[in-house]
């Protein structure tokens, strides 16, 4: 789970959010579209990723955005495990082995509609950075090679 700044006009600082909800396979499940950066927001978009995903994850990795752990036990429940691991790994134990965990491969992805965005430079209107957003996904998941398996 990551989020990024982005121009759209219509926004009190001329900023709005992109929230990006990543697997474990760096595709992309959700993503939602916001003017603010809160609980509400977060939970909106772990609430998308629920519904397509169809199940609870196990373990949440994030930075340390405060509305991500009230919003991740809202939405997944108590078994669901919120980590805050921004850049740098952090080493918990889960099913009795010892995991690194870090955000780092959702930067990575927040980095590819930032290209992107940078050549249109924002949008006017908020419903536009919405249907780019969708296309993206769409691209992202389906045409653009994530490494030989």
């Amino acid at each position: 789970m990551d989020e990024k700044f982005i121009h759209v006009r219509g926004s009190k600082d001329k900023h709005a959010y992109l929230w990006i909800v990543s697997d474990s396979n760096s595709k992309i499940i959700a993503v939602h579209v916001s003017f603010e950066r809160d609980c509400n927001n977060a939970k909106i978009v772990f609430q998308k990723a629920k519904d397509i995903a169809s199940f609870s994850p196990e373990i949440i990795v994030s930075d340390g955005l405060q509305g991500y752990k009230k919003a991740c036990k809202k939405v997944f429940g108590r078994k669901t495990r919120h980590v805050i691991a921004h850049f740098e790994a952090v080493g918990i134990v889960h099913n009795k082995k010892l995991m690194k965990l870090s955000n780092n491969r959702a930067e990575r992805i927040n980095e590819f509609p930032a290209l992107w965005l940078h050549v249109c430079r924002g949008f006017k209107r908020l419903d536009r950075a919405i249907l780019f957003i969708e296309f993206f996904v769409i691209n992202y998941n389906y045409l653009m090679p994530h490494g030989i398996k």
